[in-house]
């Protein structure tokens, strides 16, 4: 072995050290953050006014997977979606984000009344019969067949709670 092969095998034992050490000690993993349920939720169910839980940001989704999770036809509150009934518009369901669920405004088999001015086909009374990501607040998502309708955001949409 010559002089260069040494010295560059000399040279990458050096490095490797030295990105070992940089590793273990000067580089900071970043720390998780600390969740509460109040980083979940916009807006704390105890300090809003009631009228703040009357507008809602209102969605459309399918059951598929890649809207739902495993088990599409499946909702939070294991009730199946019948399809045929869904596409005949016979199913009014919704999902609703957890804060609802959380602060006792709607809670399963629960009645919603939603009046959605951008699109008056929207409005109407649903059944909640299913949860949304812990990402969502203030958020009610409407079940419709792929067929009827896939898409659709409407903002400050106002919605009653029925019981």
């Amino acid at each position: 072995m010559d002089i260069e092969e040494k010295l560059l095998k000399k040279g990458i034992k050096y490095f490797l050290i030295w990105f070992l050490c940089m590793t273990l000690f000067v580089w900071e993993t970043p720390k998780p953050v600390e969740w509460t349920e109040e980083t979940e939720y916009s807006c704390v169910p105890d300090e809003c006014d009631e009228e703040d839980w009357n507008k809602v940001t209102v969605t459309v989704y399918n059951p598929v997977v890649e809207q739902c999770d495993s088990t599409p036809y499946i909702t939070a509150d294991n009730s199946e979606i019948n399809l045929a009934k869904l596409k005949q518009g016979k199913l009014k369901w919704v999902a609703v984000s957890r804060d609802l669920l959380k602060n006792g405004k709607v809670r399963y088999g629960g009645k919603v009344k939603i009046n959605c001015k951008e699109d008056p086909t929207l409005s109407g009374i649903y059944t909640v019969h299913d949860t949304m990501h812990p990402r969502w607040t203030k958020h009610v998502d409407i079940l419709a067949h792929q067929d009827n309708r896939t898409t659709g955001k409407f903002k400050d949409v106002e919605v009653e709670y029925l019981d």
